[in-house]
Parts: C-alpha cells; structure tokens; sequence
C-alpha cells in the first residue's frame, strides 16, 4: 500500500522550485482580484449556481455524500502518510498545509461580506467567502501531488472535482467562492513547498527501473546521483556491461519546467533547454546532438536508449564515460597534455557547428582515453560564431581555476590558434558567463572579476591583440545632484507660471489616485518596451530582465548626468560580452528606429483622433534652425575626422563597424521587430500614462488623441540639446497640444506635471535599487 500510494522514492533532496514561488505569487494576485468585489454576484455567476442549485431533492443525500468526502479523503492522506507510510515529514507538511487553508480561509471570510444572492441551503450551513472545506481539501491534495503516484493523484483531483457541483447543489458556495478556495488553497500549498521544498514530482527509482526495462535494459543498483543538474533528474544505475547513467524527465517535472523556463528567459540569457512537444522529443534532441558530436570525432558517452517507460517516464540511457569530473581535479592531476587534447576536442566540436552551451569543469570527464564531453541538454547544433565563443570564454574561466591562467591560455592557444583566442576576450565577463561557469570560476563577486581580468589581460598578450576595455561609469557627484534638483524647480516654476497656481493645486488636490496608479504602472512598463529595443540592436542574445533593470537605472542616472545612461548601457553591453564599438553603436541604432517607431506611431494615432492634433506652442523656427546647426557641425566633423591620418585611423574602424551592425539589423526580421516594436510598445505606455493622468484631474479626451500630441511633442522636444530644456518644451508644447483637443488650461498644465513627475522622477527611486541590483549581479 505504502508503494502503490507513494512509491519508494526517497524523499531527498528536496528543493524549492521556481514554478512554486509562481505559483504562490499568481495565487495571491487571484485571491486579491476575486475578494475585491466578494458581494458582487455577476448575471453569468446567477445562471451557473442555478443550473445547479435547482436541480431536484432527491439528490441532497448524494451530494452530501461527495461533499463530505473530500475532508475525510484530506484527513486519509495525512493519517495514510504518518501513520502507514511512515513518512513523517510529509505527514507534517500536509498538516501545516491543511491548518494553513483553515485559518487563512477563516480570517478572509470573517473580512468580506457576503453575497446577496437568494438560494436553497440544503446543508443548513451558511454560505461563506471563500469556501472553508474546500480550501482545506484543494491545500491537502496540491501539497501532497508532488509526493503521491499518478493513479493516487488523479483520484484526488477528481474527488475535489465532484466536491465543486455539490457545494452548488447544496447552497453552501457561489461560484466566486468556490474559484477563491481552489486558488487559495492551491496557492498555500505552493507556500508549504516554497517553505519546507519538495521533491517536485521526480520520478521513483521503481519508475525508472520499469523505463529502462521498457527500452530493453536490464539495471540494477539504480539511485539518484550525489549531483543533480538544474534540467533534469539523473540517475546513476549497473546493467551486466557496467555503469550507466540516466537522465529522466518525469510528468511532473516537465509540467514544473514551464514556468521555471519563463523565469530563467526573464532574468537569465540562459533560459535553460528548449521545450518540446514531448518529454522524449527534448531527449532525442541530446541524443541526435551528442550523435553528431561523435561522429565528428569528439569523445562523449555512448547512447544505449532514449524512449519512454509508461507515461510517468521519458529517459535517455548512456555508458558512463568514466573518470572524474574536471572541477574535482588538482593542477597535478589535469596534464597540459591532457588540456591540448581537451582543447582539440572543442575544435572538433565547433567545426560541426555545435555549441555546447555549458562548456565548463563541471561537464567534463576525465575518462581513460583522455577528456571526454558530457550534458549536452544545452547544445545547439548550426551554432553562430559568438556561440562558439561563448563556449571558449566558460571553459578558459573554469579551467584557469584549476591549472592557473598561463596554462589554460597557453593550451587553448595551441588548438585554438590566436583568432578564435582573441574572439572569446570580450566574453571573459561575470554576465557573459552561464551561472554554472560564475559558481565554478568564482566564490565571491570580487574575486571572480579579478580572475576573469587577470585572464583577459593574459589572454590579450598570449594572442597579441588588444585588451577589451570597460567603459567606466561616472560617480553621482553633489553639483550634478543639484543639477537634477534645479532642472526640477525649474520645471516647476515653468509650469506654475501657466495659469493660475491656486487652481492648479486645487487641481492637484482633487486628482483621483487610482487613474494616478495606473498611469505610475504604465510609466515603470515602458522600461520592458526599451529593452526590447535595445535586444533588437545588438546580434548578441540579451538577458531580458536585466535589461529592464538597465533601463530603469538608465532613468537615475540621467537625472545625475546628462546621457548618464548612455554610459550605464556600453558598460552593460561590455558586460555580455559585446566589443565597444558594437556597444556605442546599439544607442545610436535604438535611437534612429524609436524615432521612425514614434513617427509611425504619431501618424496612426492622428488618423485614428477624432480630432486634429495641434502642436503650435512647439518653437518650429527654433527646431529647425538648431537642426540646420547640428548638420553643420556633423558635416564639419566629418570633413576633419576623413582629412586627419590620426583620426582616421583611430575612428574610422569603430565608425565602420557600427554601420554594418546597422546593416545586420535592416537584413534580419526578428531584430527589426524587437527594435520597432520595443519602441512603439513606450511610446504608446507614455501616451496612456499622460491620458490616465488626465482621467485623474477628471478630463476624458480620446486616448488616440493623447498618444498622438505627447509622441508628436516629443519628437520636436527630443532635439532641445540642453539638460532640463527638453522636459520644459515638452511640458509647454503638450499642455498647448492637449488643450486643442478640448482639455482645459489649468487641468491640461496639471495632468502635465502629474505626468512628468510620474515619469521623469518618481521612476528614479526603482531606478536606484535597479541601479544597485545590477551591480551587484556584476551586469555593470
């Protein structure tokens, strides 16, 4: 009994997944949203709770029947737990999250009113918000899932299934209840998770037995191994040749993936392996990769099978190469020997156009015919150059640990030849570098940098090139602090000056602060679109949450220096290992593809107005003669720079460069989507922050309207090059522009201000703590 309802897993090591944190926070937001309006009984809620509470009689003893048994089916698995299965722990695990459904479901119901529709209790108990006993159940039954076999499982999710239409039946649950149980109750049990770890639904070593036994491999002695990857489970295992090793997918565990991946591609570039269709599918890709591997004549393990074993199972089998792992060795042990003919193993490798994707100590064996490859769950096959560099900056990093910088650069060196060397400089950074490789090359930040700059300098001088250089980022000085203080009195004292000041405050005062919220909401977002842009600039693939923290700081820092943020994104670029020139030159293309994504924009926007767009107040001759100065002094620029041999010489290159990266972008699709629609995704968030605002002073112009005169002001206040002098033409040209369109003077100025306080200078504090974050995760 005890193996048919919990198999025979140990319950070790346990682990606090990601997908459980997920969880608990889309549980929270769930419970919030459907609590807000707990009393409200909507006209399709009515319709769902009669078709069931007018049913028959007849039924009430059925009902009570399949309602009360999910309790006692709760209380049976804990009981089952402790006192057959012996299973302590999650004995107590259950407990805590039953008691926790119970309470939290209590305290909520005693919060909340309750709703006013008419019904038949038949249960003679009265109808609370959210439904206690289902609560309880649905937090039993998901706290127990990852640690009960699938038939188990499946009975339990059907018993609070049937549970559902008997509350209805009964009257004790509207359908709003009903869905808050199951999200709490669901959401406590991925608390329990998050609190106490568990084994995230890996399969039992009997399942994996029965798996083997299906693709025709007889094992025995099958255990977990002592170390466990992040993407799947692997197990150590005998048949009658000698060891093997097996990797598992399981049902559970593929299903944990999804939103583990989703989190790993927001802040991490390593997202971790590609999904499939299938369990089996992703390991038949690590087969076909580690086939085509061999067959170039690099050593890795021996595929035996890769199949499925029943539907709880997916499993790729392989002959243990043998030998330790490169991290566990000693520089005595690892021979320079041994590291050339590593090396030439990488060669092989990347002449078949595969990238491995963790090419670090830890995925190699140090097997009796020499070093051997292993883990290929993040190989890529018809891999790009910057691809194949990325694997030689992890490996340098990883094996100068071991045998110092001088002989992992001279080993690679000799099989590499100094191009391919000089290639994978500017990846020998903490961001450039997997988590795996950082945890491996380095214990601390501090001491990671030095490794990593120390094996950059060598490695310049071993491939007589030039080292790649940081930009350095400015300190926040006083006078530039004062600087951003008087660029905001001064906005101030502007917009004042427009109107009466004791009818904007009024203003002010009255504005409602949800519309205020959102419009907060929407500004802080248009940092996701910006990043979206800038990933489309570069050929390299960015991090996409870092990135957004990037563009928050970007707003601290151009309150303390003009251009503050130019600085932060070449040093963050540097960082992913990107040269200095492509660096400098992904500003200059996010910025000419924003003003064509704006420009688009605009004329959308004004065809889609009900009413005209006017932009009067903007200063045109001004623009336009400061423009004719500006092609001027480019066009004399131009003529020294192509005149002088120095500069030339010096500028030229980087010049060059920068317009073939401007060309790579025209030719491929993908990076001018994210450019354009990265930039268009801004410029419409800031035209609905503006028109969130203006809802707050109690004015409702078209939001089409709004958008098209704040990215039309935009565009003629974007050329003022002076610090603060933009922000003040555009606060003038767009309280003239919204005025046009019906908006009065004094709630036109407010909504303004409102709006550049909620844009320019509330972001700043986020934008601090990004500021912060990125340099400490060494993405700066």
């Amino acid at each position: 009994m005890r193996r048919a309802a919990f198999g025979r897993a140990s319950e070790e090591p346990y682990r606090r997944r990601t997908s459980d944190v997920a969880r608990l926070v889309i549980a929270a937001a769930a419970v919030a949203l459907l609590a807000r309006r707990s009393d409200h009984v909507s006209a399709f809620s009515r319709d769902v709770f009669r078709a069931f509470n007018d049913l028959p009689d007849g039924l009430r003893d059925t009902a009570n029947v399949l309602y009360g048994l999910g309790a006692l089916w709760a209380v049976a698995t804990v009981g089952t737990a402790a006192l057959v299965a012996r299973r302590w722990r999650l004995a107590r695990d259950l407990a805590v999250a039953g008691l926790a459904g119970w309470l939290v479901a209590r305290g909520l119901g005693l919060e909340l009113a309750e709703g006013s529709l008419r019904h038949i209790v038949r249960a003679h108990v009265t109808p609370r918000f959210p439904n206690v006993r289902l609560t309880v159940v649905v937090a039993v039954v998901a706290a127990a899932a990852p640690f009960l076999t699938r038939g188990v499982r499946r009975v339990s999710w059907l018993i609070v299934l049937l549970m559902i239409p008997s509350a209805l039946y009964l009257g004790v649950a509207l359908p709003r209840s009903i869905a808050c149980a199951v999200v709490l109750g669901w959401g406590i049990a991925a608390a329990a998770h998050v609190a106490f770890g568990s084994p995230g639904g890996r399969p039992t070593m009997e399942q994996v037995r029965h798996a083997l036994a299906a693709v025709g491999i007889d094992a025995h002695d099958i255990a977990l191994a002592p170390v466990q990857p992040h993407e799947h489970t692997l197990v150590e295992a005998k048949d009658a040749t000698g060891p093997i090793v097996v990797a598992v997918l399981g049902r559970d565990e593929t299903d944990a993936r999804v939103v583990s991946k989703l989190w790993r591609f927001l802040y991490y570039k390593d997202s971790g392996p590609d999904l499939y269709l299938s369990r089996q599918q992703e390991l038949e890709h690590q087969a076909y990769v580690t086939l085509l591997a061999r067959d170039a004549g690099v050593r890795v393990s021996t595929i035996l099978a890769v199949g499925t074993g029943g539907p709880a199972t997916a499993i790729l089998a392989q002959r243990d190469v043998g030998g330790p792992a490169l991290n566990t060795l000693t520089a005595d042990t690892l021979t320079q020997d041994a590291l050339v003919d590593l090396w030439s193993q990488v060669v092989k490798l990347h002449g078949a156009r595969i990238a491995h994707g963790r090419l670090n100590t830890s995925r190699i064996r140090l097997s009796a015919d020499g070093p051997a490859l292993v883990g290929f769950s993040f190989a890529l096959t018809s891999a790009q150059p910057h691809e194949c560099a990325a694997d030689v900056a992890e490996l340098l990093a990883t094996t100068s640990v071991i045998v110092g910088p001088d002989r992992a650069l001279g080993a690679a060196l000799t099989a590499l030849g100094p191009e391919q060397l000089a290639d994978a400089l500017p990846l020998l950074q903490p961001a450039a570098l997997t988590r795996e490789g950082r945890r491996i090359a380095g214990h601390g930040k501090h001491e990671l940098d030095k490794h990593l700059d120390a094996l950059r300098t060598g490695g310049a001088a071993a491939a007589q090139c030039k080292e790649p250089e940081l930009e350095q980022l400015q300190r926040v000085r006083p006078a530039n602090l004062a600087l951003a203080i008087g660029t905001l009195i001064g906005v101030g004292a502007l917009l004042s000056a427009v109107g009466d000041p004791s009818v904007l405050g009024h203003a002010l005062t009255r504005a409602h602060p949800l519309p205020l919220v959102i419009a907060l909401v929407l500004s802080l977002a248009t940092t996701v679109g910006y990043a979206i842009a800038l990933a489309g600039a570069v050929p390299r693939r960015l991090p996409f949450w870092p990135g957004v923290e990037l563009q928050s700081a970007g707003v601290f820092s151009n309150l303390a220096l003009p251009f503050g943020s130019t600085a932060l994104q070449v040093r963050f670029l540097q960082r992913q290992g990107i040269d200095t020139a492509t660096a400098v030159a992904a500003g200059g293309i996010a910025t000419v593809f924003g003003t064509a994504a704006q420009a688009a924009v605009f004329g959308v926007a004004t065809a889609a107005a009900p009413q005209r767009v006017h932009v009067g107040s903007i200063p045109k001759g001004a623009v336009v003669t400061l423009l004719g100065v500006l092609l001027g002094v480019i066009l004399v620029a131009s003529a020294v720079l192509l005149s002088v041999p120095a500069l030339r010489k010096r500028f030229v290159p980087p010049i060059a460069r920068g317009v073939h990266e401007l060309l790579d972008v025209l030719r491929s699709p993908r990076q001018l989507g994210l450019l354009l629609g990265g930039s268009a995704l801004s410029c419409v968030l800031f035209g609905l922050a503006l028109t969130s605002c203006l809802y707050a002073v109690g004015e409702h112009p078209s939001p089409f309207g709004v958008i098209a005169a704040n990215v039309g002001v935009s565009l003629v206040a974007a050329l003022v090059p002076f610090p603060g002098g933009g922000t003040a033409v555009a606060s003038v040209g767009l309280s003239g522009a919204l005025v046009s369109l019906g908006v009065s003077e004094t709630d036109a100025v407010a909504a303004v201000l409102l709006h550049q306080l909620l844009t320019k200078y509330v972001p700043a504090i986020p934008g601090w703590l990004a500021l912060r974050t990125l340099m400490k995760h060494d993405e700066l």
